[in-house]
């Protein structure tokens, strides 16, 4: 009996030794496979932040970019608002040293604005104004020996066209306060290149009201 027993001892002992290396090794096999997976976790999680804070930063550029734009596009305005007051200061003047009352009405327009935050853009003329005078602004930049302005009411009935003259970044164009009636107004700028061929820039939306 003893005997027997010894016999099995041995087998006992190589049986547990397979348990435990089957044990080990399953343990060694899933320590690493739950590393493998915490590490493509870590990846996946570094891979997101990393586009995220990508992210963040093309809309703060392009937040800035943007910011610059609408400064840039404020100094713009003021620069030519304040060339259009002079203007109309030199005209008041040069008037009233000819002894004439040529009173001048002077407004600024965009392009291709067909209504502005305020709705559609709208010109009050003086009845005292013998004169209106339009500053163009120009989205970018042109240069031509020459401009045209044609000016049509808002269903394309064609009125009048007039030369236009470059002033810094804005073209200007003048009209009598007879040729500007109550209503709505499309006005086409075009350049004339050296060749003669007519080349349209822009147009500009308004309407006019008298007062």
């Amino acid at each position: 009996m003893f005997g027997a027993q010894n016999s099995l001892l041995p087998l006992a002992m190589a049986a547990a030794t397979v348990v435990l290396l089957l044990g080990c090794s399953w343990l060694i096999f899933e320590s690493v496979r739950l590393r493998n997976q915490l590490g493509q976790a870590e990846a996946a999680r570094l891979q997101k932040a990393n586009e995220a804070a990508a992210q963040i930063a093309a809309q703060r550029s392009q937040n800035q970019q943007l910011a610059n734009d609408l400064e840039r596009e404020r100094l713009e305005r003021e620069q030519l608002e304040q060339e259009l007051a002079q203007e109309k200061a030199r005209h008041e003047k040069a008037a009233s040293a000819s002894g004439g009352f040529g009173v001048l009405a002077a407004f600024l327009l965009s392009a291709g604005l067909v209504r502005d935050a305020q709705g559609a853009k709208r010109l009050v003329i003086p009845a005292s104004a013998q004169q209106v005078r339009l500053q163009l602004k120009l989205r970018r930049t042109v240069d031509y020996p020459s401009y045209r302005a044609a000016l049509k009411t808002i269903d394309g009935v064609a009125l009048v066209q007039t030369a236009a003259r470059k002033s810094g970044k804005a073209v200007v164009v003048n009209f009598s306060s007879r040729q500007l009636q109550v209503g709505d107004y499309r006005l086409t700028l075009s350049g004339i290149n050296t060749t003669g061929s007519v080349e349209e820039i822009d147009s500009y939306y308004f309407s006019v009201v008298k007062k």
